[in-house]
C-alpha cells in the first residue's frame, strides 16, 4: 500500500462536542476554519487507489469491536520536528 501525505485517518468528535472545541480553536488555532475538529490517528495514510481496500479492512475490524467510551485524563502537545 502506498502512503501519501495528502490523507490521514482521523477521529472526528460527535456533533454535540464540536462547538465547544471550535470555541477553543477559534482562540488558539490559526487555521481553525480550514479543518474540522479532529485527532489525527495515522499520517501519512493510504493513497486514493488503496482507500477502498483499507476502508473495507477497517470496516471489518470495527464490526468485530464492541462500542467503547473514550476519555482523556491529560493533554499534551508535541511540536512537529
Amino acid at each position: 500500500m502506498e502512503k501519501t501525505r495528502n490523507a490521514a485517518l482521523v477521529y472526528i468528535p460527535p456533533d454535540e462536542c464540536l462547538q465547544p472545541i471550535q470555541n477553543i480553536r477559534r482562540k488558539y488555532a490559526k487555521n481553525f476554519r480550514r479543518w474540522m475538529p479532529h485527532m489525527t490517528l495515522l499520517y501519512p495514510f493510504c493513497d486514493r487507489k488503496g482507500f477502498n481496500n483499507v476502508r473495507q479492512g477497517f470496516g471489518n475490524i470495527c464490526k468485530s469491536c464492541a462500542p467503547f467510551d473514550l476519555s482523556f485524563a491529560a493533554f499534551c502537545y508535541l511540536a512537529a520536528a
